[in-house]
């Protein structure tokens, strides 16, 4: 948010109307957006706008994050956190809208003091970033950025933080986020961060407030942050002097390297600032720096007395040995002359003898004295030596435990992936019906793929291709592939137990097995195989059952899961990475012990070992910038992302499927219900009309015999009742058409009684038969015979009258 502006161009070209907002000027740009000073339309109130770049705005993910990180900072209510106002998506671009703070920013005050800022007008600064901090740690936000930039001032000069949130938006990106001076290790290392993060921000920023350097300097970014790792920097008063301890306990602390040694809680933090605070009282201005540096030069003593060379140096280390004292004694013997009363000629030989002594001792010390130079000399140069051997191995063991951290991190990144894939398929599987969860078992079910066998067969090769290196190297051959250029271009390495330099043969030999059982099996299989006349009649009877057999019914699926059986190809992909990058580690850390061979005490054996930690450091590198491992860490992302919002959807979708399928078989139940209902009742209902039908032809039957007594009336009569009593129609019709028959035949016999001759119907005497078909009617005959009358068999007459009563 401070003034950034560079001579790039602009974001946006201002003035410009930008949604609800007039944007007057750019405040400055970096590398994800700009920073306007603007109106708000709406209210006619200034305010700060930062905007995106829009292809910040083309991914879903991130804006999804923006959304989420600038909610959380807007629900933060604290008068050293700058308020945000509101945050969109104007022209593709996201924004954030946020109060202007016009008085000025911490890293101004810095540049314009240079190392001379008032200790307690820093602390004060950093007593309202810390409860600013720790009221956005309550709600579960983590700023990710404190640096000077972030600190403006209010016009009353208070301290406000910005930028709330938006580190956070990095996700599971293989970039890291931060300023190089103040960013934690841990972030560095691209681990998990907390609040902890934030103190040691914090307190990197504070240090550089009171001391005008930062705690760490370097030639590059990536020295810089390398830094942190080679030692915890001098302390703030070694760097100013006028600083008091207090703020040396206090800034170190916050920026120790492992946060479970920083202050466990804000709470803790702000009691120390508090307590300097008010030790110290109110603030001092200062007109510049008044470091003063003190010393005291050696002073070397002789006899009990102070002395040392003219140029005051220490004395000759012979100075202070037995030639000093020979001399004092000549010269005690010279002050008591008078008394021993010596003669002239003894003390010339006294003297004499005393030079000789002295000359002597003189060529015995500078001998000595070479040969202990000398002495000295090799044990400095081996000590030396030793240090920087000692430092080598050091160095080693810190780049060893840098890929192993590496490995170690990249192997919890593609854990968590499958983990969130699990996860997520165990939430489908409790959304789907057991028949979708059948139907979608090829989306659901991992499937096999080559990603994994890749990735060993990969690690294998490297394996094998370091230990040709090696072989090659002690049989003396020179021409020897590096193992580098003898492994595959791929990007990476396996954590297989297989994939083993002492056992690369076996894992190599595996596939080859596999690959023998596998045609063994399917020769197997074909000496089995039937005769195909034998075979011809089971499998035509197959498909005839198979024709018989109803085709399966489609299964509804929710159409979100054909996205959520893609995500398996990713998850196998960062697994195959995973496998790749273990791998890539194992051997470079195998390579690396070859150092602990090294003991001579040697400048070529030191040399040697400086430069093993270097190959370790490149080689390092050259794992990080594989290609499967920044595909890795993105797909990880998509993964994560899609995981969470996919679960939902699918459930979502599965139960609307269910719902309608539910609705449907309801329906389709109710309606097969009254299907049966209805052929229930029309079996009944036929049931009953043929029982009606067949009582009315056998009341019709019962009066036949009646009919030969020419008796109609009261057969008639009963039909008619029945009629009335049917239930069916069709009993109805069977009666009516009984009664039909009973007055087509009355109808007959009166016809025939009425007008043919010789017909004579009394007492029925002459109907000889009547049925349901015809009627019989019998006409008497004789002749006389010798003047006797002889009766002769009657003549019978047929009438058919079925055609009568049917027609």
């Amino acid at each position: 948010m401070a003034d950034e502006t560079t001579n790039e161009a602009p974001l946006i070209e201002t003035p410009c109307d930008f949604g609800n907002f007039v944007l007057e000027r750019e405040l400055g740009h970096g590398g994800m957006g700009g920073v306007y000073l603007g109106r708000d339309k709406m209210l006619d109130r200034p305010v700060a706008i930062k905007v995106m770049l829009k292809s910040y705005g083309e991914d879903p993910t991130f804006v999804e994050r923006f959304q989420r990180e600038a909610q959380a900072a807007a629900r933060l209510n604290h008068p050293n956190i700058a308020q945000i106002y509101s945050f969109g998506q104007e022209q593709g671009m996201p924004y954030i809208a946020m109060e202007v703070c016009g008085g000025g920013s911490l890293d101004k005050d810095m540049e314009a003091a240079n190392g001379t800022m008032s200790p307690v007008r820093v602390m004060r600064i950093g007593k309202q970033m810390a409860e600013a901090l720790s009221v956005a740690a309550e709600s579960g936000l983590v700023h990710g950025d404190v640096k000077p930039e972030n600190v403006l001032y209010d016009a009353d000069g208070n301290a406000k933080l910005v930028d709330f949130g938006l580190a956070a938006m990095q996700g599971d990106s293989s970039e890291i986020w931060g300023t190089p001076y103040y960013i934690s290790p841990e972030k560095c290392r691209k681990q998990p961060i907390d609040y902890r993060a934030d103190i040691y921000s914090l307190g990197g920023t504070l240090y550089h407030a009171l001391t005008g350097v930062a705690p760490f300097e370097g030639a590059d970014a990536t020295a810089v942050v390398k830094a942190r790792f080679e030692g915890a920097p001098r302390k703030p008063s070694e760097v100013r002097a006028d600083l008091p301890p207090e703020l040396d306990d206090i800034i170190m602390r916050m920026l120790e390297l492992d946060p479970g040694r920083r202050y466990p809680t804000y709470e803790s933090l702000l009691g120390d600032i508090k307590r300097y605070l008010d030790k110290a009282g109110p603030e001092k201005t200062t007109s510049g720096p008044r470091i003063k540096l003190k010393g005291k030069k050696k002073k070397f003593t002789m006899g009990g007395a102070e002395g040392g060379g003219a140029d005051g140096a220490a004395p000759s280390p012979l100075v202070s040995g037995g030639v000093l004292g020979d001399m004092t004694a000549v010269e005690e013997l010279e002050d008591d002359e008078n008394e021993k009363h010596m003669s002239i000629g003894a003390i010339v030989g006294l003297v004499a003898g005393g030079i000789v002594l002295v000359i002597a001792l003189l060529v015995g010390g500078l001998v000595w004295y070479t040969h202990a130079s000398k002495q000295a000399e090799i044990a400095k140069e081996l000590a030396l030596i030793d240090q920087k051997q000692s430092e080598a191995r050091a160095a080693i063991e810190k780049a060893k435990k840098a890929a192993r951290d590496f490995g170690d991190h990249f192997h919890d990144l593609v854990g968590r992936v499958t983990e969130n894939m699990n996860t997520a398929l165990a939430q489908v599987k409790g959304a789907l019906s057991d028949e979708m969860i059948e139907a979608a078992r090829d989306v659901l079910e991992k499937p096999d793929t080559k990603e994994i066998e890749d990735a060993i067969a990969y690690t294998n090769e490297i394996f094998v291709a370091a230990a040709a290196q090696e072989a090659a190297k002690s049989a003396g051959e020179t021409n020897a592939a590096p193992a580098e250029a003898a492994a595959p271009a791929a990007p990476a390495e396996t954590n297989a137990p297989s994939a083993t330099a002492d056992a690369p043969a076996s894992t190599n030999a595996a596939p080859a097995k596999a690959g023998a059982d596998k045609k063994g099996a399917a020769e197997k299989k074909d000496e089995k195989k039937p005769e195909p006349e034998k075979a011809a009649a089971p499998e035509k009877k197959q498909e005839e059952e198979k024709k018989e057999e109803p085709p399966p019914q489609k299964v509804l699926l929710p159409e979100a899961l054909k996205e959520f059986g893609a995500l398996w190809a990713d998850v196998a992909a960062c697994e195959g990475a995973d496998i790749r990058v273990q791998g890539r580690v194992a051997l470079l850390l195998k390579q690396a012990d070859k150092y602990k061979t090294l003991t001579t005490r040697d400048v070529k054996t030191t040399e040697a070992l400086a430069s093993f930690s270097a190959k370790i450091i490149e080689g390092l590198e050259q794992i990080k910038a594989m290609k499967c491992v920044e595909q890795t860490q993105r797909k990880a992302g998509v993964i994560k992302s899609k995981t969470t919002n996919l679960p939902k959807t699918i459930e979502r979708q599965a139960k609307t499927i269910i719902a309608k399928l539910a609705k449907e078989a309801k329906e389709k139940a109710e309606k097969e219900a009254r299907e049966a209902q209805a052929a229930k009742e029309e079996a009944e209902y036929k049931e009953k009309a043929e029982a009606e039908t067949k009582k009315a032809q056998d009341k019709f039957d019962s009066y036949i015999g009646q009919f030969r007594h020419l008796s109609f009336d009261f057969p008639l009569k009963q039909l008619k009742t029945m009629e009335q009593s049917m239930e069916t129609q069709e009993g109805r019709d069977a009666a009516k058409l009984q009664q039909q028959k009973v007055i087509c035949m009355d109808a007959l016999l009166k016809h025939l009684q009425k007008y043919s001759r010789g017909f004579r119907f009394h007492s029925g005497k002459y109907v000889e038969k009547v049925d349901a078909k015809e009627i019989v009617v019998a006409t008497p005959k004789s002749k006389v015979e010798k003047g006797k009358k002889v009766k002769l068999p009657p003549e019978l007459h047929r009438f058919n009258w079925e055609k009568f009563y049917k027609t």
